[in-house]
């Protein structure tokens, strides 16, 4: 029986409609195109894929030849690795590799092994609409390249050994989503990037840990307006430059992690380029810099604690606010807490607890109100460049003191 008060309005023939759609939709398809079956013998000397559809190995895949143990020629093709390994011979290139010019295949559910040619991915999938899921790769040099719009999620790569020359984890173009991805003790003696994605990309849980390599070395990296989100860096070694995580102009970090990354010269822990938001992260015993950003950036609510050169670095027109910066810059060249080495910055109500420096400013026309200082080993607030506006600084001995000027800077 139809309940006419709470279905007033609707025309008899909705429901029933609805409910044949409901009946059909829960009949399983028949005759539709079955899985097609890769298996070891299938390979002359590697297995291409021609036609649109799914396709399922049916046992683990060793390499036999120089050439991609699986080809793609076409779109709109799913592999289903079914639990079962691509394992690499000393010259073959790819695992799976999708031509140029063609778009949307789907790699889940198995792992490759081995793949170590230079300049060749383990997962080489340059079409738009890419997706990688459940995937772990281990000891390859090039893990996954990917184009536009692509989705990598659930995804391991590791390494096995130390190789020659650079490499990367994941590489994916424009408008990629990558997510749950962790890259670990993957060691090349050049160049090394770990997860990278291009302009107006969301990363989020992403983790690269205990890489190393040379220069420049990047743990984490996306293209301008972009999103960074929970996701960490944590003790990487590189050459002369090291960045944990790194985002262009526009683009938000934040509930994020740099700790324990290291350089033979400098290493930031959290990078953003030109305007956007640094939020509810953390840099941690960064060999040189904890986060630097701007111009243009706003900074709030991190935490910046003992790293070697400076806390915070503003770069000019930014905002830092309720930021906490503690035991900062103490290595070679330290600076501190929190620095603005370009002019226009304003710092609002932060912390700098047992720094070198609580504040400095090394430029001019910055606005400083509202923060405390404590402990710092050199001065509280160090005014290099001018001019400077810094709100009333008290020196406060007395505990239970209460602040009734807003603009005002304490020092205990």
């Amino acid at each position: 029986m139809v309940n006419r008060r709470h279905n007033a309005g609707i025309p008899g023939f909705i429901l029933p409609a609805c409910m044949a759609w409901v009946v059909w939709m829960a009949v399983p398809v028949l005759g539709g195109p079955a899985q097609v079956q890769i298996s070891q013998s299938s390979l002359n000397p590697g297995f291409t894929i021609n036609a649109p559809g799914s396709y399922i190995l049916t046992e683990n895949l060793y390499a036999t030849s120089g050439v991609a143990v699986i080809t793609v020629m076409t779109n709109d093709v799913l592999i289903d690795l079914n639990g079962h390994t691509i394992s690499a011979a000393t010259n073959v290139a790819h695992g799976i590799r999708q031509i140029d010019g063609v778009a949307r295949i789907t790699v889940k559910n198995g792992s490759l092994i081995g793949f170590r040619v230079v300049s060749n991915a383990a997962l080489h999938l340059p079409g738009n609409g890419s997706m990688v899921q459940s995937v772990r790769l281990l000891g390859c040099r090039e893990s996954v390249r990917a184009g536009m719009d692509s989705l990598i999620h659930d995804t391991t790569i590791m390494g096995i050994g130390v190789l020659g020359g650079g490499g990367f984890g994941v590489r994916a173009g424009d408008h990629g989503r990558i997510v749950r991805v962790e890259v670990k003790s993957v060691q090349v003696s050049g160049a090394f990037t770990g997860v990278e994605a291009g302009e107006r990309s969301v990363l989020r849980q992403v983790s690269v840990l205990n890489c190393s390599g040379g220069s420049p070395f990047t743990a984490i990296r996306a293209g301008q307006n972009s999103v960074i989100t929970e996701s960490r860096a944590g003790g990487n070694a590189g050459g002369t430059f090291v960045t944990g995580i790194t985002a262009g102009s526009n683009s938000v970090i934040r509930a994020s992690a740099a700790d324990r990354n290291s350089g033979t010269f400098l290493a930031v822990g959290i990078s953003l380029v030109g305007p956007g938001v640094v939020a509810d992260s953390r840099a941690l015993h960064q060999a040189g810099g904890g986060i630097s950003a701007g111009p243009g950036a706003v900074v709030v609510d991190n935490l910046a604690h003992s790293n070697a050169l400076v806390g915070i670095t503003l770069d000019g027109s930014s905002i830092a606010f309720r930021n906490v910066m503690s035991m900062n810059g103490f290595g070679a060249g330290g600076i501190g807490g929190i620095a603005a080495v370009q002019p226009g910055n304003v710092m609002d109500n932060n912390v700098a607890i047992g720094n070198a420096r609580g504040i400095q400013l090394t430029s001019g026309n910055n606005l400083v109100i509202g923060n405390r200082t404590s402990a710092n080993s050199v001065t509280n607030i160090a005014i290099i460049g001018a001019p400077n506006h810094v709100g009333l600084r008290r020196n406060v001995t007395t505990s239970g003191f209460v602040e009734r000027n807003g603009m005002g800077n304490i020092n205990y």
